[in-house]
């Protein structure tokens, strides 16, 4: 017996389901690949675990020669040797936020202190984001993108690096894709635990470190964004306002301990003010933008180069092919929006930390 769609969902010429909730992203349950409508294969499950097995071994390659050798990573791994400050490197508070550093700390106190259990937190963090991208790339553009980002990062000798440094960065961007992966899931699918988890996640990307509440930014500006890219027909805007409201909400109450243990270190003002000896402003960003090539190349080795050659045969082998026709004229007032929304997030931040300034 066939099955049909109920008669407020809108179906194409083939009786799928186009409504802007099933094109913005799949269910929870169910299909998830948009390309073709059908469940996750065998092959990719088998291609996922094999790409993380060998992105593991490429990330604990050689453990000899793991070692705390960055001043950050000696401020992150230091809680157990500064008693007299309250097991916290002096003004740390400053460099980030304290999550790294107590996980670091929980490490040594139960593997024992030494290079290699001061950046397992990395470790872990680099070795999750490979199935974490996969699933997310998966989600909202198909299996054959899925395959390439997760070849694309396995391979990616600065991430290769920054998985065996104990810094911020690698533990972040992983909470940052899962975050993104669990508010695109949740604005489409309004299930509470979903919501929950996606706003908890955050948080623990902004206990991290002081960019955690970018997956906010980039939430708000797929809103804004999807309803320009497609028909604006049954636009669902205000549930996924009020769903964006709940991860917030929830991210909101994760994250209040940490503004309030600032309080007794001059508050986010002095986090800000430390932070703006950073800003170049426009006249500096050209000579900063060619300081990071020179970093970029640098570090390139010809591991990212065989990356980009087998993402490269993955996906030129699927018979797939995907066009900006259907889009492209949307397109820029997509990112016109995006951008707005992010200088506005921003700006709302220095604004609060100018406030709190004010108030201290």
């Amino acid at each position: 017996m066939k099955h049909q769609l109920p008669s407020f969902v809108p179906t194409g010429p083939s009786g799928l389901n186009t409504s802007p909730d099933a094109l913005a992203s799949p269910p929870l349950a169910g299909p998830s690949d948009q390309s073709n409508g059908s469940s996750p294969s065998r092959s990719w499950w088998i291609f996922l675990v094999t790409t993380t097995v060998v992105a593991a071994g490429l990330r604990l390659a050689m453990p000899s020669g793991i070692a705390i050798e960055h001043f950050d990573e000696g401020v992150y791994s230091s809680n157990l040797w500064c008693p007299d400050d309250d097991y916290s490197y002096p003004d740390r508070h400053l460099y980030a936020p304290p999550g790294l550093p107590r996980v670091i700390e929980e490490a040594h106190l139960w593997l024992g202190a030494s290079d290699f259990t001061s950046i397992a937190p990395s470790l872990l963090a680099g070795i999750a984001l490979i199935p974490l991208l996969g699933l997310l790339a998966r989600d909202w553009l198909g299996e054959p993108a899925g395959r390439a980002a997760v070849l694309l990062a396995a391979f990616s000798d600065i991430h290769v690096l920054y998985s065996r440094i104990a810094l911020t960065d690698v533990p972040w961007i992983t909470c940052l894709v899962l975050a993104l992966w669990l508010i695109g899931r949740g604005l489409v699918s309004g299930h509470p635990p979903v919501l929950l988890a996606a706003g908890l996640v955050t948080a623990l990307g902004w206990w991290t470190k002081y960019t955690g509440w970018l997956p906010l930014a980039i939430g708000l500006s797929g809103i804004v964004a999807v309803p320009m890219l497609l028909r604006p027909i049954h636009s669902p805007w205000q549930n996924w306002l009020k769903r964006m409201g709940a991860i917030v909400a929830v991210t909101a109450i994760a994250i209040a301990p940490l503004f309030v243990s600032l309080a007794d270190t001059g508050g986010y003002s002095a986090v800000a003010a430390n932070h703006a000896r950073y800003i170049v402003g426009l006249t500096g960003w050209l000579s900063s933008a060619a300081s990071q090539v020179e970093h970029m190349a640098a570090f390139e080795s010809p591991l990212t180069f065989v990356g980009v050659l087998v993402a490269c045969w993955f996906t030129s082998s699927t018979p797939e092919r995907f066009t900006w026709n259907a889009i492209r004229r949307r397109l820029l007032p997509a990112v016109a929006a995006s951008g707005l929304v992010a200088i506005g997030s921003f700006s709302a931040l220095v604004l609060v930390a100018a406030g709190l300034a004010l108030r201290d």
